[in-house]
């Protein structure tokens, strides 16, 4: 968020100083870049997820001799994440909407990978 908002703030004080195609064309730029870049860290994030999950279900597979009752199931700490993440690349592709860049192909990748997150 912080990048977006001071990329937006410096628009608006440099503003008058850059004709608005150099203000667009840049704007673009960071916000490709900053796309780019989240996508990378949230693919990381998620693949991390699976492989916790993974050794999780392992562990209990292990534990299936022993009885043991377990409570209803509930909203597991990676589901939280990835709701996180799903909430996180939204608020994203609004703020960049609202600065008036266009969501392209990057952002529908990366909106994409965020929603089909569920295994």
């Amino acid at each position: 968020k912080a990048v977006v908002s001071t990329q937006s703030t410096g628009g608006e004080i440099h503003g008058s100083c850059l004709p608005e195609a150099q203000r667009s064309e840049w704007s673009a730029r960071v916000a490709t870049a900053v796309i780019v870049r989240y996508h990378s860290a949230i693919s990381e994030i998620l693949i991390s997820l699976r492989k916790t999950e993974d050794s999780l279900a392992m562990l209990k597979r292990g534990r299936k001799n022993t009885t043991v009752t377990t409570a209803p199931s509930t909203t597991s700490d990676e589901d939280k994440i990835r709701c996180q993440l799903r909430l996180d690349v939204t608020a994203l592709g609004d703020k960049l909407a609202e600065m008036g860049v266009s969501l392209g192909d990057d952002y529908s990748n990366l909106l994409n990978l965020v929603s089909q997150t569920k295994r």
